[in-house]
């Protein structure tokens, strides 16, 4: 035992190294210290619903034996080079040993929550995402060991670029909500400029992740250098790093079945890269950010446009105030089948026809992604031209464009503002509303210790009453129009509060507890949509009011198949029929009435825009021109104007020119920023 702790500090270099490894047991006392002081070993995950954190035993386990495992590598002489084969066998053991371990070690620093979840993480990931990380990993390996020949620095310096990785994204993570992504390398200037202004912490899982790190590089450092001394290991582990690359290129990254199996959750990466792998979903990112252009594409092009499109002129010298509501999840499925209910659980909005516009309103999503819904709403731009399973506001914005909020202001609007009773960071909203010319935005925060909630989350009673808050509050320093956007909370999923939200009850058979609570919940939500338009009756101010839903919500299997056997649009396929909420146009004054008018989501500022009698851009008249033929242009699909259902990229379709055309608009628009023909989206 002596001697296998024995240290040399017969010569300077002995002194040197036991000087060295001294000073990293001290940093691993250190942490192991900090773990203690700063109570790591609790987990406050659900103390929201406790009021205390939940004493965690095995952070404590982990930690003291992470620390031991350290001290013994450290001081540890363990000669792996005493034979010949005992160095070879030794070298390949702790090369594969420590790639696995790096990508452990990669895992568990992306991982939140309390130990059981995070073990969870490991346990329930999928094999094939397993194979597909440690694929990358190993590929990095050979191509270092084909340049340095050596196992041992391909492993330190495969372990220092990891844990550099590790560290960024989880900084990233910490400051701004989402994690690390592709894209973020486009947007680095940005973020170092404003790095100093940040406290800079290591949390339980960071401090494990760096004490590995080290751990692995020591067990690196007991390796000779170079044990196998074959001139062609080199040239075969190139070969195999090629071979490797060539294959996951090929049959990966450019199939279908890579892009389906690896869907990255671009509003919150973080948990993509819990449950599937850090590095496969990293790549993922990188190949999602990669925007072709449209056939055809130019500037010249785009100029051209801007002559045949100059835009509109307002109708009314009379700007209006503009009071848009994206109601969360919120659908009138009576529009969509013979909903078996109860008793109507929408009169208001029902009772809706004066002076009202309303229909079925195609989005680009189902169950969440309400981000995507409110950028169609806002610019115009449609997902059926955007990289799969992208969130444009986290990936692609980041300085100002055109939207309904800058139009509006360029057109008498005095103030536009937002509100969304949630975390104002999602998404990036708190910078993308700036970017769009949002003069305030008002979250959670701003409702009080106490909001009213109505489920799970902010009533959207309240969030009305923040609405009207916010406008008289306005109206008592201009008089001046007024814009708002309000994004609602109260009918997120899950539906499961078990709370007693009302009466109403689907007449389907099974357990449909969800589906039962949501048709209550958009009770209220009917009914705050009556106080938002019975205020405004009063008002005497011109205003137009638009209320729609994001997005259907994610309910029972069987609710879906139950309204399926009378859903109403038995021409559009089946992915499409749960991408289909409602919307309702209200104005206080005269307008032309319409029931029954369809349309998608990137269509809602023409609509809002030419109802309040005011002018366009060329972008949104060129849009506003291919709605009258092909009203709805969605992700899963577009409807003509006689019903009939085919894809944007169909190019047998008679209208793919002019979806084409527009395909290079929001191209121009939206990815090449330098070469925008800015006059074409901005209102004259």
């Amino acid at each position: 035992m002596v001697k296998l702790f024995k240290q040399d500090l017969t010569t300077k270099k002995g002194k040197i190294f036991f000087g060295i490894k001294i000073a990293v047991a001290l940093l691993f006392t250190y942490y192991l210290i900090n773990f203690f002081v700063q109570k790591y070993y609790y987990d406050w995950g659900l103390s929201y619903k406790t009021g205390k954190p939940e004493l965690e035993i095995s952070r404590i386990i982990i930690i003291i034996l992470v620390w031991l495992f350290g001290i013994f590598s450290l001081f540890a002489n363990i000669d792996f080079a005493k034979t010949k084969k005992r160095s070879v066998i030794s070298t390949l053991v702790i090369s594969v040993l420590s790639v696995f371990m790096i990508f452990i070690n990669t895992q568990f620093s992306v991982a939140t929550g309390s130990m059981d979840v995070i073990f969870g993480y490991f346990i329930h990931m999928r094999f094939i995402h397993i194979v597909f990380n440690m694929l990358i990993l190993v590929t990095v390996f050979l191509i270092l060991y084909a340049i340095t020949n050596s196992f041992k620095i391909s492993i330190i310096v495969l372990d220092i670029m990891a844990y550099i990785i590790c560290v960024v994204n989880y900084f990233v993570t910490e400051f701004r909500g989402t994690a690390f992504i592709a894209v973020d390398f486009t947007t680095a200037d940005t973020g170092l400029s404003v790095a100093g202004g940040y406290k800079y912490v290591f949390v339980f899982r960071m401090i494990i992740c760096t004490m590995m790190a080290i751990i692995i590089a020591l067990w690196a450092l007991k390796l000779d250098r170079n044990p196998i001394k074959f001139w062609w290991l080199r040239l075969v582990a190139g070969i195999l790093a090629i071979v490797f690359i060539l294959i996951g290129y090929t049959r990966i990254w450019n199939s279908d079945h890579y892009d389906k199996l690896i869907k990255v959750k671009y509003y919150r990466p973080q948990v993509t890269y819990r449950t599937n792998g850090f590095y496969i979903s990293f790549l993922k990112s990188i190949k999602d950010i990669r925007v072709d252009k449209p056939a055809g594409y130019s500037k010249a092009k785009v100029e051209g446009f801007a002559k045949k499109y100059p835009g509109t002129k307002a109708t009314t010298k009379d700007t209006p105030n503009v009071i848009v509501v994206m109601d969360e999840a919120f659908t009138d499925y009576t529009m969509l089948c013979d909903l078996k209910i109860n008793k109507d659980n929408l009169p208001f909005l029902h009772s809706l026809k004066d002076n009202t516009i309303s229909g079925r309103l195609f989005t680009p999503v189902f169950g969440g992604g309400t981000v995507s819904t409110e950028f169609e709403s806002l610019t115009s731009n449609t997902l059926p031209f955007e990289p799969y399973g992208v969130t444009s506001y986290t990936t692609f914005i980041h300085e100002p464009m055109e939207s309904l909020a800058s139009n509006l202001k360029e057109q008498g609007i005095g103030k536009a503002e937002a509100v969304h009773p949630f975390i104002k960071e999602d998404y990036n909203r708190d910078k993308v509303y700036k970017y769009f010319g949002f003069d305030a935005f008002y979250g959670m925060e701003d409702f009080g210790k106490d909001p009213e909630i109505c489920g799970t989350f902010i009533s959207d009673n309240a969030d009305v009453e923040k609405v009207i808050e916010k406008y008289e509050k306005y109206r008592k320093s201009s008089k001046k129009p007024y814009f708002m956007y309000n994004v609602t909370m109260q009918n997120h999923s899950p539906f499961l509060s078990g709370k007693d939200l009302g009466d109403y009850k689907l007449g389907y058979k099974g357990s449909l507890k969800e589906a039962n609570e949501y048709m209550n919940l958009i009770s209220h939500s009917d009914a705050a949509a009556k106080k938002l338009i019975n205020y405004f009756k009063k008002v005497d101010e011109k205003t137009v009011v638009l209320f729609f839903g994001d997005h259907q919500p994610k309910l029972e299997d069987s609710f879906f198949t139950d309204i399926d056997k009378t859903f109403k649009l038995k021409q559009i396929p089946y992915d499409q029929r749960k991408r289909i909420s409602s919307y309702y146009l209200w104005a206080n004054f005269d307008i032309e009435e319409k029931q029954g008018y369809d349309i998608s989501s990137n269509f809602l500022e023409e609509l809002v825009l030419k109802t309040a009698g005011l002018g366009m851009s060329g972008y949104q008249q060129m849009a506003s021109d291919i709605m009258k033929d092909v009203p709805v242009v969605s992700l899963y699909g577009c409807l003509d104007k006689n019903g009939k259902s085919f894809m944007a990229t169909d190019k047998k379709s008679k209208y793919y020119k002019r979806l084409n055309d527009y395909h290079i608009a929001q191209y121009n628009d939206l990815h090449d920023v330098e070469n925008r023909v800015n006059g074409f989206y901005k209102v004259k």
